[in-house]
């Protein structure tokens, strides 16, 4: 391997999955630094995110947030093979899933796990989970029983599964949603690698 992404996170089971994803799937090795609380609130972070969110990446001399622009980022430069471009037939289908579970879904399920988590007030999750529910049960119907979401698999099927994930870690999908495809993305080697799943 080449020169590691220094990848600042929480734990396994926020959004720096879907960076420690890709990093396997593109075979970058990921330096992992782990944040407690409230060390994200703290001068030496907020210098490298001034949002005081996860995950930040420094790469290649630049430091970025957001696990979204990270993941593109990182899809264009170093994997376009796992990006849809311009011109491609498939285009707007990928960028109606990327949208769907990262516009849409992630954001409300986000704030679903951590209010189980006692993290925000119970209230927040009655508020959210039923608009959530139905969005989330309606994109993974949509999943494809062979193949992936634009039938190649892409940075598109990362990004849905993470939605997927949250959605069945608080009993918004049920066992079993997701079906063939979940079993597939649960199958790719840099899933394990990236503790995806758990």
């Amino acid at each position: 391997m080449g020169e590691a992404l220094e990848l600042y996170s929480f734990g396994d089971t926020d959004r720096s999955g879907k960076v420690r994803f890709l990093a396997a799937e593109l075979g970058i090795e990921v330096v992992e630094r782990r944040l407690g609380f409230p060390e994200h609130r703290q001068p030496d972070y907020l210098d490298k995110n001034p949002l005081g969110v996860v995950p930040t990446v420094v790469w290649r001399g630049r430091t970025m947030g957001e696990s979204t622009a990270i993941c593109r980022w990182l899809a264009e430069t170093e994997g376009p093979h796992l990006v849809v471009p311009p011109g491609d037939a498939r285009r707007p289908d990928y960028l109606w899933w990327m949208s769907a579970s990262v516009e849409t879904c992630e954001g409300p399920l986000v704030q679903c796990v951590v209010s189980k988590a006692g993290l925000l007030p119970p209230e927040v999750f009655e508020r959210q989970a039923p608009m959530v529910k139905h969005k989330i049960r309606a994109l993974a119907a949509r999943l494809p029983a062979t193949g992936y979401v634009v039938g190649d698999f892409s940075l598109a099927d990362i990004c849905v599964a993470y939605s997927v994930r949250l959605a069945l870690g608080v009993g918004l999908l049920e066992e079993g949603a997701g079906g063939a495809w979940l079993e597939r993305m649960k199958a790719r080697p840099a899933a394990e690698v990236a503790r995806f799943f758990g």
